[in-house]
């Protein structure tokens, strides 16, 4: 019985860290990409706004604390598909510079004798990398376990 209480928990766990570790690095890389186009208005809102779209429609969608029940119809995993590749589209053109407006800022830390340097766009490619692949779990899931 003790065993199978502390499957149940970490069961939990895992599931609630499923929306968690996402939207924490989706948010630490809006921060990071808003950073690049020193953070225009309009930049700022449309990451905002990104943001917003992916933790409705694809954090909440998949991220419960009950037993996982996917049931996908077609037409809604052409819409993740396209969600999907839109972003990474984004991402590689950004961290290729294509944006025009978009400048790679460097900033400087030193902590006790170390010191280094850390990139704005850097830190969206890595933050942004942990979404994605969660995204594409999701799609994985949608498309097995219909």
């Amino acid at each position: 019985k003790l065993f199978k209480l502390n499957t149940e928990a970490v069961a939990l766990v895992l599931r609630e860290l499923d929306f968690w570790v996402p939207f924490v690095a989706m948010c630490l890389s809006v921060f990071f990409i808003s950073a690049s186009f020193e953070h225009d208005l309009t930049s700022a809102v449309f990451c905002a706004g990104f943001m917003m779209t992916f933790t409705v429609n694809v954090l909440l969608a998949d991220a419960d604390l009950a037993t996982r029940k996917i049931n996908s119809k077609a037409s809604d995993i052409l819409r993740y598909i396209n969600i999907l590749l839109g972003v990474t589209t984004f991402s590689v053109l950004l961290t290729f510079d294509h944006f025009p407006r978009a400048k790679n800022h460097g900033y400087k830390y030193q902590v006790m004798y170390n010191e280094g340097t850390m990139e704005v766009v850097s830190m969206f490619t890595r933050f942004m990398a942990t979404p994605l692949l969660f995204m594409t779990k999701f799609l994985v899931k949608s498309l097995v376990y219909k």
